[in-house]
C-alpha cells in the first residue's frame, strides 16, 4: 500500500520492522525511530547525539563513510550493514542510504533470508556434530572390545607357552635326589616335570643300561 509522503515520517516513527535514523556526515545521530533504539538496546531518545560509527562494526562504518564521500547518485543501492548493541551482539540489516545536502537517512530491515540461511547452516553443523559424536562413541567401544580380545589372546598364549620360557631359564636341581625346583619352593621329579609341561620325550636305552641287559643300546620312537 502506498503511503502519502506526509504520513511517511509518522509511519517510520511507529514501525517496529523498519529501522530508520538520520545522521550528519560526520556520523552524529540526529534522530532514530523506536525500532532502531530497541535494536541497539537504547532507551527512548538516547541515540540522538551518539556516534553512528561507534554502533557499527569497524568494516561497515568504513564502507558507509566511503558511500557518503562518493560523488555518485543521491541514493545508493541496498547494503548489508552490521550494528552493535550494548551487549556487543551484532545485528544485520539490509539498509538503504539516502544522501541529502547536510545529512543522510539510513533505512534498514532485518535480513530474514540471511537469518534463515544462518539458522539452516547452524542446524546442519549441529547434526554433523551429533553424528560425529555417535561415530566416535562407536569407535571407542570397538577399540575397547578389540583391546579386551587382544589381552585375552595374549593371556591364553602366555598360559600355553609359559613352559617354553621356563625351559630357557636355569632350573635349580638337587645334587642329591635330582629333583628340580619348579617355582615357589616346589620341587618335582625331572621326568614328572617334563611330562607335566607337555615336552617331547623319547624312550630308549642308554649303552650302559643296554650292556647290563645284554644287548646294544638303541633309541626308540619319540612320543609325548
Amino acid at each position: 500500500m502506498d503511503l502519502p509522503i506526509a504520513n511517511l515520517p509518522r509511519f517510520l516513527a511507529r514501525s517496529r520492522s523498519l529501522h530508520w535514523l538520520r545522521a550528519t556526515f560526520d556520523g552524529r545521530i540526529v534522530a532514530a525511530n523506536p525500532a532502531f533504539e530497541l535494536l541497539l538496546e537504547e532507551p527512548a531518545g538516547t541515540l540522538a547525539g551518539q556516534s553512528l560509527w561507534d554502533r557499527m562494526t569497524q568494516a561497515d562504518a568504513a564502507s558507509t563513510q566511503a558511500i557518503l564521500k562518493s560523488e555518485g547518485p543521491d541514493s545508493e543501492g541496498p547494503a548489508l550493514l552490521n550494528f552493535v548493541d550494548r551487549g556487543n551482539t551484532v545485528h544485520t540489516l539490509e539498509c538503504q542510504v539516502e544522501l541529502h545536502s547536510e545529512s543522510f537517512v539510513l533505512v534498514g530491515e532485518p535480513v530474514l533470508e540471511h537469518d534463515r540461511a544462518l539458522a539452516k547452516g547452524l542446524l546442519e553443523l549441529n547434526n554433523r556434530w551429533a553424528l560425529l559424536v555417535r561415530e566416535n562413541e562407536k569407535n571407542v567401544k570397538a577399540l575397547a572390545q578389540a583391546k579386551e580380545e587382544l589381552e585375552r589372546a595374549l593371556a591364553e598364549l602366555n598360559q600355553s607357552h609359559w613352559h617354553l620360557r621356563k625351559i630357557q631359564e636355569t632350573l635349580p636341581i638337587c645334587m642329591f635326589c635330582g629333583k628340580v625346583e619348579t617355582g615357589e619352593a616346589q620341587w618335582q621329579e625331572v621326568v614328572e616335570y617334563l611330562k607335566a609341561n607337555s615336552l617331547f620325550l623319547s624312550h630308549g636305552c642308554c649303552p650302559d643300561c643296554a650292556h647290563l641287559m645284554g644287548g646294544p643300546g638303541r633309541r626308540g620312537s619319540e612320543c609325548r
